[in-house]
């Protein structure tokens, strides 16, 4: 026999910006930003029953409830310059374009058994997850028409991008408690 529920909730949001400027005639500078923060509660619950007869009869009964409460940060930005030579679209544009992703979570875990043949083996887990990772590609782009109908482009383009994440799990002492469970490292 098995029983479960599952819940969840998000707030969301996202914050904007962008800048654009003419320089002169022939010159624009753009900016933009995104910034998007939210968070995320997931809880869900499991009971199990298993009667097991053979070697030998016994209930085997389970509840496993898990938590997750995470913060997620994802913004974006960028900004070009472009620079025309003419008006049949000789032009220059330098680009620089980045994002980031940061994410804190922590889940709580518990398995809690009932066996009528007198193994008990309860377990609490903590698990403390960061997430970060940045990355940014800038980019050069030269077009240069070869007539009304066409234009050549040339161009560079380099990125970077990073990634880190810091496990920490854990295995409680006893229930949790926010205000008095023991952690100790895994």
């Amino acid at each position: 026999t098995n029983s479960s529920n599952y819940g969840t909730r998000n707030n969301m949001g996202t914050i904007f910006m962008s800048f654009n400027y003419a320089i002169d005639s022939t010159s624009d500078i753009n900016f933009w930003s995104n910034l998007s923060p939210s968070t995320h509660n997931i809880e869900s619950s499991l009971w199990v029953q298993r009667e097991h007869f053979f070697p030998s009869p016994a209930l085997y009964i389970y509840n496993q409830d898990q938590t997750q409460h995470f913060n997620t940060l994802f913004g974006f930005f960028g900004g070009y310059y472009t620079k025309r030579f003419d008006k049949k679209g000789h032009n220059l544009t330098v680009s620089l374009n980045g994002n980031i992703n940061k994410t804190d979570q922590k889940i709580i875990y518990s398995r809690i058994y009932n066996v009528t043949d007198g193994l008990e083996s309860n377990s609490y887990k903590f698990k403390d997850v960061n997430h970060f990772m940045p990355s940014v590609t800038m980019q050069l782009r030269y077009n240069r028409p070869y007539s009304e109908q066409g234009e050549f482009t040339y161009g560079l383009s380099a990125s970077q991008s990073n990634s880190y994440s810091d496990l920490q799990p854990y295995i409680l002492n006893a229930a949790y408690d926010e205000q008095t469970t023991v952690l100790s490292p895994a």
